[in-house]
């Protein structure tokens, strides 16, 4: 009899092998697919939440980058009217530093804030000229939506939301308050400043910190704290005197009178609306975790561990939070010795 052989084929156990190792590089893939669309999401969700945060910050550091003084030289007097000298000029001022020296604010207010001049071409009559000059400025405000949008006809049918946002101000070129009988001075806050919170909207929601240190570039003052006086305040109309060593060890100094920083660094921190509807409590104010912001960001020198605490205090809080720092240099600062 013809021997016919065995035939080719997979026996049970091979198929079960086989299908084995199938499923379970299935459940690998698997994994690894909603590992990464979690991830994804996740980012996705991230960049969304703070948007607005990083388009205000975009657009208040670029208007910063464009403040102006004007100057011009000219004799100054003393008190008599005898010439003393040659002199930088200037009606305009650039100011900031923490908002509770700046001018007469409520407890709402945190952290710092900066007011200056720049051709921002706004004008209620003729918004065509795009180089008319106005006073702009930021700072924070814990507030309410009825505050910030005329929404009045909802209310009280709907809950209140109270929020940390960054405020604008502005003035329109025809009524600029740096031109006012109340002159800008040296010290801080002067009797009445052309700056106020009546002529002001919100740029953002969710930005609790705002820092403004005005500096020297790197290469002359690595430490930044040289042109900034104690509690990080700057004053174009204060003859505050300055002296920085750079990393050669050579020394140089100067004053500040009327004249612009070349540097400023703005740094502030954004939460998700979900983490401050979770920390919201009506309008008593939210802490986010720091027992005491009074204390934070006063100290030039101290400005790194200050961000850190507040950093830590957020994450044992479970708060997802962004931070957008950068050095922001000004155009028309015409820095001199």
């Amino acid at each position: 009899m013809e021997n016919k052989g065995r035939r080719g084929g997979f026996t049970i156990v091979e198929m079960m092998v086989a299908t084995a190792i199938l499923v379970l590089l299935l459940a690998v893939l698997l994994s690894a697919l909603n590992s990464s669309t979690t991830l994804w999401t996740r980012g996705s969700s991230k960049i969304q939440s703070f948007q607005q945060a990083r388009a205000a910050y975009e657009a208040m550091t670029r208007k910063i980058s464009q403040a102006t003084l004007n100057i011009y030289w000219d004799y100054e007097r003393n008190a008599s009217g005898t010439p003393i000298g040659y002199m930088r000029q200037s009606e305009l001022q650039f100011v900031s530093g923490p908002a509770t020296n700046l001018f007469t604010l409520s407890s709402s207010n945190r952290t710092h804030a900066v007011f200056f001049q720049a051709p921002l071409g706004y004008a209620t009559n003729q918004p065509l000229l795009q180089t008319l000059l106005n006073c702009a400025g930021y700072y924070l405000e814990f507030n309410t939506d009825k505050d910030t949008v005329n929404l009045s006809f909802l209310y009280p049918r709907v809950t209140e939301r109270y929020r940390y946002r960054l405020m604008e101000m502005w003035q329109p070129s025809e009524r600029l308050g740096i031109y006012s009988s109340n002159r800008p001075t040296n010290t801080l806050p002067p009797p009445s400043p052309w700056y106020s919170q009546t002529n002001a909207a919100m740029l953002a929601e969710n930005i609790i910190a705002l820092v403004i240190r005005p500096r020297l570039p790197e290469r002359e003052d690595p430490s930044g704290n040289a042109i900034v006086t104690t509690g990080f305040i700057y004053n174009s109309k204060a003859p505050n005197s300055y002296s920085a060593t750079n990393a050669a060890g050579i020394v140089t100094s100067g004053t500040t009178l009327n004249q612009l920083p070349p540097v400023v660094q703005v740094t502030m921190v954004a939460i998700d609306e979900r983490s401050a509807n979770r920390q919201a409590n009506g309008a008593t104010m939210p802490t986010y975790g720091v027992t005491n912001w009074s204390s934070l960001f006063t100290d030039p020198s101290q400005f790194s561990t200050d961000l850190r605490t507040l950093e830590n205090a957020l994450i044992s809080r479970g708060i997802n939070y962004q931070v957008f720092d950068s050095l922001v240099p000004i155009q028309g600062a015409k820095w001199s010795r």
